[in-house]
């Protein structure tokens, strides 16, 4: 299972939005969760069509790596995206 995340590394001022693609070149059924630091999402984000996460209104604390875990019945993989807040 291959997976990425685009953009690998954005730099944003106060107050943008902010999408992160998860793709995964798998041939079988996978899931796919999003997380920041192993911890829940920033209540100013959503996820939209699964595979892609919205951040609104970012803020500093927003700043950081936002993870995205495929999984599939028989194996699984993590990519990351970094946002930094200017």
């Amino acid at each position: 299972m291959k997976i990425w995340v685009s953009p690998t590394h954005v730099t944003l001022p106060l107050g943008s939005t902010v999408n992160f693609l998860c793709e995964v070149d798998h041939d079988n059924d996978y899931t796919i969760e999003w997380n920041f630091y192993g911890q829940p999402l920033p209540h100013n984000s959503k996820i939209l069509y699964v595979s892609e996460l919205e951040v609104n209104n970012i803020s500093y604390s927003n700043t950081g790596q936002y993870y995205c875990f495929a999984k599939s019945e028989n194996s699984w993989n993590v990519a990351f995206g970094y946002l930094q807040v200017l």
